[in-house]
């Protein structure tokens, strides 16, 4: 136990000796340099002290505080966390990688994998014709039949 004890003891001596810089000689210079790592490890401890109170630590991992979704990751994989009372956290990757049904489709009007601009373009193909706008304002429906490209208006 004792040695344990002079152990800690003699790791604190050292690191706090060694706040006092290496210059002994200029009792300024010294206090400068201990007065700066002593101010560099307050701003980081509280920086720290700061992202754990942003946090939740509970079963569900390590999630946000503000009640609005966040990223939850714990042993079972990784979760989204909606801010809906009775949504549970949405799986989006585990072990057998991403969940593709927790990423949103994109419509004409949200966004989602792609943006509701390219949703609405990809939606004037068909499987036998391309919808396009053209440089006079007009709709053209654009179809290839026996080889020949033909522009039709709508």
């Amino acid at each position: 136990m004792r040695q344990k004890y002079m152990h800690n003891l003699n790791n604190a001596a050292k690191y706090v000796g060694g706040l006092g810089g290496l210059n002994s000689s200029n009792p300024n210079k010294e206090s400068q340099l201990t007065a700066e790592k002593i101010g560099a490890n307050a701003k980081a401890t509280a920086n720290i002290i700061d992202s754990t109170n942003a946090l939740n630590f509970n079963y569900y991992g390590i999630s946000t505080k503000s009640g609005k979704g966040g990223i939850a990751l714990n042993t079972d994989g990784l979760f989204y966390e909606t801010s809906q009372a009775e949504g549970e956290p949405v799986l989006i990757a585990d072990e057998n990688g991403i969940n593709t049904d927790a990423i949103p489709k994109a419509t004409t009007s949200n966004d989602g994998l792609m943006s509701s601009e390219d949703k609405k373009k990809l939606n004037n193909i068909t499987d036998n014709s391309i919808t396009i706008n053209g440089i006079d304002g007009k709709k053209y429906k654009i179809t290839v039949d026996k080889g020949q490209i033909k522009a039709t208006e709508v």
